[in-house]
C-alpha cells in the first residue's frame, strides 16, 4: 500500500511539474520577449529569461511540488545551484543536441509536409508563406514548421529528466 500512495504521489508532484514548466516556459517567453523589444542583444536576453525561469522553478518546485520533509536540513542556495546546473546542463545543452539531431540527422523536416495533409492543414500552409516571405524569411515552411515541432519532442523528452533529477538530486539534501 505504501508503494502505491508513493507512486500517487510522485504522479501527483509530475503533474504539477509539468504544469510549472508550462507556465515558466510562458514566463520565459514573455522575459525574452520584453527584453528583445528593448534591442538588447539576443544572447543577453535568453540569459535573462533563462535566469528568471530557473528562480521561479526554484521557488515555485522546492515551495509547492517538492517541499521539504519535516526533519530535513535544506541549504537554499545548494538547491538553487543544483537547480541552474542541471537546466544549464538540459536547457541549453542537451535540448540543443536533440534540436539538432530532430533537424539535422533525422531531419524532422522530411516528414512534416505528410503529417499536415493528414491533419488536413494543407490550406493554412500559403497564408503562413506569405507571413514568412513578408518577415523577410524565405525558409520553406515544411522546413519552418520542423522546428517547433521539434521544439515540442524536445520537451517532451527533457521534462520527465528533469522531473527526476530535481526529484532525487536537487531537491535531497
Amino acid at each position: 500500500m505504501a508503494n502505491k500512495k508513493s507512486g500517487d504521489k510522485t504522479s501527483i508532484q509530475f503533474i504539477l511539474f509539468f504544469t510549472v514548466g508550462a507556465f515558466n516556459f510562458l514566463l520565459r517567453q514573455i522575459v525574452f520577449t520584453l527584453f528583445s523589444s528593448f534591442g538588447l542583444n539576443t544572447m543577453l536576453c535568453n540569459f535573462i529569461a533563462f535566469s528568471v525561469s530557473v528562480v521561479s522553478s526554484y521557488l515555485v518546485n522546492g515551495h509547492i511540488i517538492f517541499k521539504k520533509k519535516e526533519n530535513e536540513e535544506r541549504v537554499w542556495w545548494k538547491v538553487f545551484f543544483k537547480l541552474y546546473f542541471v537546466y544549464a546542463i538540459t536547457g541549453v545543452l542537451i535540448s540543443g543536441l536533440l534540436l539538432w539531431f530532430f533537424l539535422d540527422v533525422v531531419r524532422l523536416s522530411r516528414f512534416t509536409e505528410t503529417w499536415i495533409e493528414a491533419l488536413n492543414l494543407t490550406g493554412i500552409i500559403p497564408t503562413i508563406e506569405a507571413d514568412l516571405i513578408a518577415k523577410g524569411n524565405s525558409t520553406p515552411v515544411y522546413e519552418w514548421i520542423a522546428e517547433p515541432i521539434a521544439s515540442v519532442i524536445t520537451v517532451l523528452i527533457l521534462t520527465p529528466v528533469n522531473f527526476a533529477v530535481n526529484k532525487f538530486w536537487a531537491y535531497k539534501s
